[in-house]
């Protein structure tokens, strides 16, 4: 039993009843005074005894029959119209999520949100409720309903052209897979197209050797049989003349037969000579069959990002390709300039840099492009100047020194002029026929790079000074680098008169009064040794502290790297370029017995 005794009347909340877990409702500020009636003297099971005190709220409520609490009282404004069932009322079909098998009939403008009847009652009973059937009728020319319509009409729309876009897009997906394999297919034939164009010259060329050599042949068996048919005829008469016994005829004969034999004899050395037979061999492009090797893939394909420019992806391949556009080494007659942006790179092979006077693998340190057919090289190890002939391959002229030579650079008149660091001097050289001394500078302390321009030799020095002296030897001008370290490689830029030279980490830019006018360090940039100047003004370097060559920004403020070295057996260290026939020549550093020759394009 329970016994309530009111304060003041505020506001309902649901208690239980003790000892008989019945539910009542009664004011939050009722103070409830809980009496155990047994201690009065009622029994537990009389009910109709039971006293209860309470306040006029909480009486009201108790009085309500306990299926009629839930319900929602309605005042006369919100009344129905009428008692029957509207033409609203009968299409309310959708049933609440949260109870099963009631029918929404409910929203709440506080939370906007539609509900069914208990959902009002246990969720909403404060807040401003519109019951549907009432407010539906007018909710179809509100603006909000119309402002929806539109929404969705635009919605669709949108969704319309979107579908259209996509099914275009997918008909534009067709047409580029279908362009890409033709491009692949056009590829490939222009390949096949090439290769047959070089396989039929190759086969006209392997004809034509070989008529050649039959002709010799041919001509040297015919001179062979005269020169048979006139000794046989000799040996007859001689015979003849012997058996007739006309001594006389034998020894004018004869006499005459032993002036002319020496020159038959020699006759019959050149026919023996000539009867050899030359063995030929079928050499494959080393270019050709080392893309085989390293290459995978006939190319690559890119995403443009611009669907309505599909040849963008052919120029984008080739502007995300490893690019080397290199100017070579300034030389007087080389002075072509090398756009950055126009070349590109592949290997064309090697050329063998070691003679059978040299005592150690080649250590090739300065490189100089004299004219097409021959490079001038400082081999340092083996302390010699050699002249190759690039066409042939192979090393027309040879001269050994006393100490090793570090760098050459030509000079007009068919001379080269060579840095000899532990001698202090520069040495002139003559190759007008062989290669022979002309004279000979002393510098009176370690020289390294060189380069020549209007006259001058640059020579790159130790502790970072680099001098302009004429050829007489006299020092026109010193550069200072700001290192201490050795100048390893000068070169020039003719066009916009600068000078530059590779220095401990750096690459320094001097202008032609000496004065430093930019410089560039970076932590990838190593050991830089050989340089070159491209059209644009940017500079190509060969780290040899991780065998690759960098190119530097025009600007000397950042620099990327366009050429790796794979084979550590190659250590690059100089270049050269032959502007002329665009060719590119690495020499190592590292003992190596071959210059690397890359194919400009």
């Amino acid at each position: 039993m329970l016994l309530w005794k009111c304060l003041e009347e505020e506001t309902e909340r649901e208690i239980t009843r003790h000892p008989f877990h019945a539910v009542l409702m009664m004011p939050t500020s009722c103070t409830v005074y809980r009496v155990n009636m047994m201690d009065l003297g009622y029994q537990p099971l009389d009910t109709a005894r039971t006293v209860q005190n309470m306040c006029e709220t909480c009486y009201k409520s108790h009085r309500k029959p306990a299926p009629c609490r839930n319900h929602i009282l309605l005042d006369k404004t919100q009344m129905p119209k009428t008692m029957s069932p509207g033409k609203n009322s009968l299409d309310l079909t959708e049933t609440c999520d949260q109870h099963h098998g009631k029918v929404i009939e409910y929203y709440c403008k506080d939370h906007k949100s539609l509900g069914c009847s208990p959902c009002m009652t246990m969720n909403h009973r404060s807040c401003k409720i519109d019951y549907i059937p009432d407010v539906s009728s007018n909710y179809i020319a509100s603006s909000q309903y119309q402002s929806l319509l539109k929404s969705l009409e635009t919605l669709h729309e949108n969704l319309k052209a979107i579908t259209k876009s996509i099914t275009e897009k997918k008909n534009r997906i067709q047409e580029n897979q279908d362009r890409i394999k033709a491009d692949i297919q056009k590829f490939r034939q222009e390949i096949n197209a090439t290769l047959d164009k070089w396989e039929d010259q190759l086969y006209k060329d392997v004809d034509s050797l070989f008529s050649r050599e039959d002709q010799r042949t041919d001509s040297t068996l015919t001179h062979c049989h005269e020169m048979k048919r006139k000794v046989e005829t000799q040996q007859k008469s001689l015979r003849s003349f012997e058996q007739d016994q006309k001594c006389n005829m034998v020894f004018i004969h004869g006499k005459k037969k032993e002036d002319s034999i020496k020159g038959d004899t020699g006759i019959e050395e050149k026919l023996k000579e000539e009867a050899k037979v030359k063995s030929y061999i079928f050499q494959p492009n080393q270019a050709i069959k080392s893309l085989l090797k390293t290459e995978t893939t006939l190319g690559t394909l890119f995403n443009t990002e611009e669907e309505s420019k599909p040849k963008q992806l052919q120029d984008q391949a080739a502007d995300n390709k490893t690019e080397l556009a290199v100017r070579g080494q300034l030389q007087p007659r080389h002075h072509a300039s090398v756009s950055a942006s126009d070349i590109s790179v592949s290997v064309l092979g090697k050329i063998y840099s070691k003679t059978i006077s040299d005592r150690n693998d080649c250590r090739i340190t300065g490189l100089a492009v004299i004219d097409r057919h021959r490079l001038a090289v400082a081999d340092n190890i083996n302390g010699a100047i050699k002249i190759i002939d690039v066409k042939r391959r192979t090393i027309i002229s040879e001269l050994k020194m006393l100490s090793e030579p570090w760098d050459v650079t030509l000079l007009p008149d068919d001379q080269l002029a060579v840095t000899l660091p532990y001698k202090n001097m520069i040495k002139v050289f003559s190759f007008h026929n062989g290669l022979s001394k002309v004279r000979q500078m002393s510098v009176n302390e370690l020289c390294y790079g060189l380069a020549f321009f209007e006259g001058s030799l640059i020579v790159g020095m130790k502790y970072g000074e680099v001098k302009m002296i004429n050829l007489s030897g006299k020092v026109l001008n010193t550069f200072v680098c700001g290192e201490a370290d050795d100048v390893s490689y000068i070169t020039v830029c003719p066009k916009l008169r600068y000078i530059y030279a590779s220095s401990g980490r750096n690459v320094t830019r001097f202008n032609m009064s000496g004065d430093a006018v930019g410089r560039f360090t970076h932590q990838s940039l190593k050991q830089p040794h050989g340089l070159a100047v491209l059209e644009d003004g940017s500079i190509l370097v060969c780290n040899y502290g991780n065998n690759s060559i960098h190119r530097i920004a025009e600007s000397m403020k950042s620099c990327r790297i366009i050429l790796q070295e794979t084979n550590y057996d190659v250590k690059s260290c100089c270049m050269a370029l032959d502007s002329e026939e665009m060719k590119l020549y690495i020499g190592s550093g590292s003992e190596c017995n071959y210059i690397k020759v890359y194919s400009l394009k």
